[in-house]
């Protein structure tokens, strides 16, 4: 697998690195091709030997691999190539490169889980100059549960409260026209009780364009940080995604820390710009498959998204999810149109009566 990922990069640098015209263009192409050969093997060297799950049951922080964005969701989390947007940061921090309007971008979801365990999700883009900057907040509520202590084991009584949370700050830009990077810096807490434990994290991920309708996405999740004593869920994943106007197909292979490698397939068909249908499945549970299936609807600058996931052993998962973009935008734009430097001239007044046509000469005597 290690020869094929160098395989894929090595294209990748080959792709984006053909000779320029001109000897000023072909030292700006090298330039470039340094910075994404220096970013591209950084992520690959800082994945671990490829995962064996020596370290199940090792890594703390679980909670930071959960995600209920409908739309990734519905495709089964198949986004390290096709990411494109808010939500596609999760996966790959360099999808938000590719928001290339100066709308301020804003996505909310909700999921329903195990039992009482429910997840929520704000975010915020903007871009900003030569990038886009978001900030990302989840929340793991986990439900109530009763205390109990060494000399209390059948209970105290006492009832306590058990949530995680997470706020990330994210920037992606442009190293060329073809080749995106991001970073994604978050700090994070588990809450049981008055129990508190507050770590922080790295996420870094480039999207390089092969050609017209072929991306290659690399994402090292968790590559850095602390949380106690513990290691974190470092994941290292690798994607391949088909982008067209109607078709979007991704396949992502994964290489986690703390448990198998594992495969996410999604795909997602646009009939018309208003409706999309999703459909996706992972190997993560013990090889076994398990689909996925989701719905959007888009009208302007506003989208729901819907997704389902099947559990092997557990209830499915629901996740929605929203997508706007503020109306001051559109409303600043109306108002414009009546300012006074905006109107077009007015035509001269004209004289509410005509001119008296000018009298006759005398006729000679």
């Amino acid at each position: 697998m290690r020869r094929i990922l160098k395989t894929l990069i090595r294209f990748s640098l080959i792709a984006i690195s053909r000779h320029s015209p001109s000897p000023k263009g072909r030292r700006v192409s090298s330039l470039r091709t340094l910075l994404i050969s220096s970013f591209s093997i950084f992520i690959f060297s800082v994945s671990p030997i490829f995962a064996d799950a020596t370290y199940t049951g090792v890594t703390s922080a679980q909670f930071l691999k959960v995600y209920g964005m409908a739309r990734p969701a519905g495709m089964s989390g198949a986004m390290t190539a096709l990411g494109d947007d808010l939500d596609g940061a999760f996966f790959n921090p360099s999808a938000l490169a590719f928001i290339d309007d100066d709308n301020l971008k804003i996505s909310t979801s909700y999921m329903t889980w195990l039992g009482d365990t429910k997840y929520t999700n704000f975010s915020f883009a903007k871009k900003l100059g030569i990038g886009t900057v978001a900030l990302m907040t989840n929340f793991l509520y986990l439900g109530e549960f009763q205390e109990s202590t060494d000399s209390a084991t059948s209970g105290t009584g006492n009832t306590i409260t058990s949530y995680d949370y997470s706020v990330g700050l994210g920037f992606g830009f442009d190293i060329s026209d073809r080749y995106k990077v991001g970073i994604v810096s978050k700090v994070f807490s588990d809450v049981i009780g008055t129990n508190s434990l507050t770590g922080y994290s790295l996420d870094l991920g480039s999207n390089l364009q092969l050609n017209k309708n072929i991306y290659l996405g690399l994402s090292a999740k968790n590559v850095v940080g602390t949380f106690g004593a513990e290691s974190l869920p470092f994941d290292y994943s690798v994607g391949l995604g088909l982008k067209s106007e109607r078709l979007n197909i991704g396949l992502d292979y994964h290489l986690p820390r703390d448990a198998f490698q594992y495969l996410s397939v999604g795909g997602e068909f646009l009939p018309n710009n208003k409706l999309a249908f999703r459909a996706g499945f992972d190997t993560k549970q013990s090889g076994t498959l398990s689909p996925s299936f989701g719905i959007g609807l888009m009208d302007g600058n506003v989208s729901f998204d819907y997704s389902y996931r099947v559990q092997s052993n557990f209830e499915g998962v629901h996740s929605f999810s929203m997508k706007f973009s503020p109306i001051y935008r559109y409303m600043e734009e109306r108002v414009d149109d009546y300012r006074p430097e905006r109107r077009p001239p007015y035509p001269p007044p004209q004289p509410i009566h005509p001119p008296h046509p000018p009298h006759p000469p005398n006729p000679p005597y």
